[in-house]
């Protein structure tokens, strides 16, 4: 009976001694097992971020297609003339950003005095020649608001005292905002709200030597406010705007206009411009698929200026006013370029005689 026990005992403990030699035969294929896991889990991960990094690059190329073919769907009839008044009435979508060139021509004639005697005063026909090209960029924040910044530089050709002189310079930069508070609606007026400050970076009237020099700015900073509308009546679109510009004044001038004035000491100290209020408005007309023209008129009212000299106190100029009539035309040269033209004749004293304006627009799609 003892030696029954003994043999129990014996193969209990053997089957335990196999169980371990099995159990540590088999660690190294369960640790191999493990490490393949881990390497499978890796590879599922990076494959699941590609996967996600592919769709995320299909999903942008599609919202661009989408702005794309939006964009392209928003170029009608009405667009078209909407761009070709002004960029007062109409926004380029989100996605879509805007580099517009443009070049417009001032002339003016006046009469100068050449000599004056007993015997009598002649005169002669003088005539001013004012060339601006602008570059002018607009980023669109959403689709209803955009943000603006124009770029002009300035030519002048004029005779002055007999000599002809030019001058070449950067004028005053534009920077302001463009938004449209309700969705474009066919029976319903359009509202576009235009705001921002125009920079003195040109070449100032009040520290230029006014026998050898123009200006090409106004000297001063300015912040502009204009609400333009437009409505579609078949066959035509009717748009309008009206606009205010609020000048800064500047109190840190030593401007001397003469010799005369150099040597008495008398100069212009300090200068509150006056500020400029109008409006423009107009109708236009699709002629055909590749052609549409429009005309209005603009008139403005500019409030009295006030100057402050040395030596002789306070004085102010008169109010004045000024308008054009205009004449615009749209044409498409190909399928993705567009010109606009434009020509003001001048309907007061105070006016250009005429001027002239070309634009083209480039866009491009983010």
């Amino acid at each position: 009976m003892e030696d029954l026990q003994k043999m129990i005992k014996a193969n209990k403990f053997s089957k335990l001694y196999v169980f371990y030699f099995l159990c540590f035969l088999t660690l190294p294929f369960v640790a191999c097992f493990a490490d393949e896991i881990d390497i499978n889990q890796d590879l599922l991960d990076k494959q699941i971020i590609e996967l996600e990094k592919r769709a995320e690059e299909l999903n942008k190329k599609t919202l661009t297609e989408k702005t794309k073919k939006d964009f392209l769907s928003e170029q009608d009839e009405y667009s078209k003339l909407l761009s070709a008044a002004g960029r007062e009435y109409t926004l380029r979508p989100k996605g879509v950003v805007g580099v517009d060139y443009s070049f417009s021509y001032y002339g003016k004639t006046y009469d100068q005095i050449s000599s004056a005697e007993e015997s009598g005063t002649s005169f002669e026909r003088e005539a001013t020649h004012r060339m601006v090209n602008t570059v002018s960029i607009e980023y669109p924040l959403k689709n209803n608001l955009s943000f603006l910044i124009d770029l002009p530089f300035v030519s002048i050709y004029d005779d002055i005292q007999g000599e002809t002189a030019d001058m070449d310079d950067f004028g005053d930069p534009y920077m302001g905002i463009l938004f449209q508070p309700f969705k474009k609606q066919d029976n319903k007026p359009g509202f576009t709200i235009s705001s921002g400050f125009t920079f003195p970076m040109g070449r100032s009237p009040y520290e230029i030597n006014p026998q050898t020099e123009f200006p090409t700015g106004e000297g001063v900073y300015t912040f502009n406010l204009g609400l333009g509308m437009s409505k579609k009546v078949s066959p035509t679109l009717v748009y309008g705007s009206f606009f205010y510009s609020y000048k800064f004044k500047n109190s840190r001038l030593d401007f001397k206009n003469s010799i005369y004035l150099g040597e008495t000491g008398e100069y212009l100290k300090k200068i509150n411009p006056g500020d400029e209020a109008g409006f423009n408005a107009g109708m236009g007309y699709v002629i055909s698929e590749n052609v549409s023209i429009s005309f209005g008129c603009k008139f403005i009212y500019q409030f009295p200026t006030d100057y402050t000299w040395r030596g002789r106190g306070k004085l102010s100029s008169s109010s004045t006013t000024s308008s054009l009539f205009l004449l615009g035309t749209a044409w498409q040269i190909t399928e993705k370029r567009k010109i606009y033209m434009e020509l003001g004749i001048g309907l007061t004293n105070n006016d250009e005689d005429f001027s002239f304006k070309f634009r083209i627009p480039f866009n491009f799609i983010l």
